[in-house]
């Protein structure tokens, strides 16, 4: 399946897993990323990885 081939998407389904995105709670970047590198990976997850696996059934 394609959709689960991405490194970045499995990494995102692990961390739903893990985390319950239902408490709004703040996107935490890493210390040792750049401002710009973290906008660019936080606007990638939003336009790319998860309406990618929204999609596919994997989140609503």
């Amino acid at each position: 399946m394609n959709t689960l081939a991405n490194v970045q998407r499995r990494k995102i389904l692990v961390r739903l897993l893990d985390h319950n995105p239902q408490d709004d709670t703040p996107v935490v970047v890493d210390d040792s990323e750049q401002d710009q590198d973290a906008i660019e990976r936080l606007i990638s997850m939003q336009h790319v990885h998860l309406s990618k696996l929204e999609e596919y059934g994997f989140i609503e």
